[in-house]
């Protein structure tokens, strides 16, 4: 699956309050940096509070991008770059497809889940006791665990609405700091 990522139109904001002039746009690119760095922590404070057991490779993923477009837009990116965040993000087969909020289904276009109804997979572990899930153990000792799926645990999305709702706020405080 590809990456996920959200992006936000700085130049819709401005309500036409000021001519793209350079120290506009090199405003306009400061608050972009900083709703950027903004979500990048509150996405990595969501996820951390909410993982039971992990490596923290999925938090050191979160990225975030800003780009100048074609008149004078800027476009805020927030994603991770690992191979699993849609899986968290967006939940996997039945489960997934049932817990997805509206909201994060709008966000995205359409919401990536796996079709399959019921995984079973090897573990090195009992996954009963971890998660709550059917699991058992072979002769041979090999452990297995079953599931439906996963449900949907956003933590990008919300880091992104969160800062998106302020974006004018953004924008205003660099646009006071302008001198001309």
């Amino acid at each position: 699956m590809g990456t996920i990522k959200l992006k936000l139109d700085v130049a819709k904001l401005k309500n036409g309050a000021a001519k793209h002039t350079d120290m506009y746009r090199k405003a306009s690119m400061r608050a972009s940096r900083r709703m950027g760095e903004d979500m990048k922590k509150l996405a990595t404070s969501n996820l951390e509070s909410s993982v039971r057991y992990g490596t923290g490779g999925l938090a050191s993923s979160i990225r975030y991008r800003y780009k100048e477009q074609k008149g004078g837009r800027v476009t805020v990116s927030l994603y991770s770059n690992s191979d699993h965040s849609d899986y968290r993000e967006l939940g996997t087969g039945r489960v997934g497809a049932q817990s997805v909020r509206m909201e994060v289904k709008h966000a995205y276009g359409s919401v990536a889940y796996t079709s399959k109804d019921v995984w079973v997979f090897p573990t090195d572990m009992d996954f009963g006791v971890l998660y709550g899930m059917v699991s058992w153990q072979s002769k041979d000792g090999q452990w297995f665990a079953r599931t439906h799926g996963q449900k949907s645990r956003p933590y990008l999305f919300p880091a992104y609405k969160q800062v998106s709702q302020k974006a004018k706020q953004y924008l205003s405080d660099e646009f006071r700091n302008v001198k001309g």
